[in-house]
This record gives structure tokens, sequence and C-alpha cells, in this order.
């Protein structure tokens, strides 16, 4: 049965935000595990990440999108993905 209200993100290509959203993801996990294994001063790792991913959803603002860009020019934004013209 299929659901035809359900959002459901194209996952075909590697944008800016998605690749932000896992590198987030990734290091809010590895705090966690961190804190719990090793020290407990690592969930401020956690903390950080999260506090910058809620800022780049705000604000728009996020220094990996300026790090990543400079990586690799050419890697689309949602918006190049959603907006063709």
């Amino acid at each position: 049965m299929q659901q035809k209200n359900i959002y459901r993100l194209n996952t075909s290509k590697w944008f800016l935000e998605r690749i932000i959203i896992l590198i987030g993801g990734i290091l809010i996990i590895l705090g966690f595990i961190l804190a719990w294994t090793i020290n407990q001063n690592f969930i401020y790792l956690a903390l950080f990440i999260g506090i910058m991913i809620t800022n780049f959803t705000l604000t728009g603002y996020c220094p990996l999108a300026i790090i990543l860009k400079k990586m690799k020019p050419s890697i689309e934004t949602f918006n190049d993905l959603t907006f063709k013209k």
C-alpha cells in the first residue's frame, strides 16, 4: 500500500545541505560514544554540533558549508536541485 502524504527527499544526489546533516549526525553520535566510553567532556562536542545545526537552520550560516564549498566548488545546493530552470 502506497502512502501519498509522506515527505521523502530525493536521495539520488548528494547536495550540500544533505552532506552537512550527515556529518553533523555522525559527529553527534561520535560525541555521545566518546562521552560514554572515554571522557564525559566529549558531550560538549555533541552539544556544539547541535547548536551549529540549529544555527544553520535558523540563520542559514554554516562554517562547514563554507569549507565544503571551498573544497569542491561544483557541489550543488538543495536550491540548485529544486529551482533548476
